[in-house]
């Protein structure tokens, strides 16, 4: 069956577990082609009346695919033991609202996401684009942000592109698109940055929270990754120069702020200034207490470590994806 979503065309497949008394509806968009997994849903239940949304899950699911991950979607994280137990092939599930806040939350984060997917349809030097990506394809909700993003890249010089918004609102392509020489200077160190495997870790030196550190620790290893927490590396470096340095040189940040201590949110917006992603993490009594800056930012919540390590796993491979550079050491 076949089906619109987002002007895109879809093909719909169910695929029934075991016993027939349950089942999956295996999504494929045509073009641009990647597939996914839905439990107990199909298309129509993602025709949300504010179409961000869909473009937001939209977003996360291609970029998974792309990373070499499978994704099923739920209707809310509650179902995820079920369609787990059910269907243990079809990838990490997620639900609606956690896959929509899988994206870039900075700006800087998103130019340079894009830049470097812009490099993936793109991969020829010298070449043009002819086409106009998708939006969701550039972690843009709509039409007219994709063309602030692209008219941005251009202004700057990274991309030439003359495109623009009909009165309508729908784009207006003149050219297609090309990475300039600054553009491949600027994807050249964004991924030479993103062969680290490193991800730091920064958190409260509290006893109370060992269990915790013990999870994030493992959460990163789970998901292929080597986690480093300051107090935990031998040096005879200033201790704030250290932690910036090995921020500067890692993949990603998960930062929990249980017990809501300045130095960690200090260590999280570096990162977040340098473009490197963050993980926010609390401990779920404490979410009232988050501060006022960072409450826009999707947290995992948790109680227990065996529910954090899980979860962050999960949303490392979600949002980072699989390290492709086993054999890459950040010292080489």
């Amino acid at each position: 069956m076949e089906a619109t979503l987002l002007g895109l065309k879809f093909r719909e497949d169910t695929v029934l577990n075991e016993n027939h008394n349950t089942y999956l509806t295996r999504v494929t968009c045509i073009e641009p082609r990647f597939t996914f997994s839905m439990f107990h849903m199909n298309l129509n239940d993602l025709n949300f009346e504010d179409q961000r949304t869909c473009a937001r899950l939209l977003s996360a699911i291609y970029h998974r695919e792309l990373s070499g991950e499978e994704t099923t979607v739920l209707r809310d994280g509650s179902y995820a033991e079920k369609a787990t137990a059910e269907f243990p092939n079809h990838g990490s599930s997620f639900g609606i609202d956690e896959l929509a806040e899988m994206r870039p939350k900075t700006v800087a984060e998103k130019i340079d996401l894009a830049l470097l997917h812009l490099a993936r349809l793109l991969p020829d030097f010298g070449h043009e684009l002819d086409h106009v990506p998708e939006p969701f394809q550039l972690f843009c909700d709509d039409e007219p942000a994709l063309v602030t993003l692209l008219k941005h890249l251009s202004n700057v010089g990274l991309i030439q592109a003359d495109i623009g918004l009909t009165g309508n609102k729908r784009i207006q392509a003149n050219s297609g698109v090309r990475i300039t020489v600054d553009g491949w200077h600027r994807i050249d160190h964004l991924q030479r940055s993103a062969r680290s495997r490193q991800g730091f870790i920064a958190m409260a030196f509290d006893p109370s929270l060992n269990d915790a550190s013990h999870a994030i620790h493992q959460g990163i290893v789970d998901a292929g990754y080597d986690p480093l927490r300051i107090d935990n590396s031998q040096h005879n470096d200033d201790i704030t120069g250290r932690i910036l340095y090995e921020i500067g040189r890692s993949r990603f940040v998960v930062a929990d702020v249980s017990g809501q201590r300045n130095g960690v949110y200090f260590e999280a917006g570096y990162a977040i200034g340098r473009g490197i992603p963050v993980i926010w993490c609390c401990r779920d009594k404490e979410k009232d207490q988050l501060h006022f800056d960072t409450r826009q930012y999707n947290h995992i919540f948790w109680k227990e470590g065996s529910d954090l390590n899980t979860r962050l796993k999960d949303r490392i491979l979600g949002t980072i994806g699989i390290d492709d550079q086993r054999g890459y050491s950040i010292d080489d």
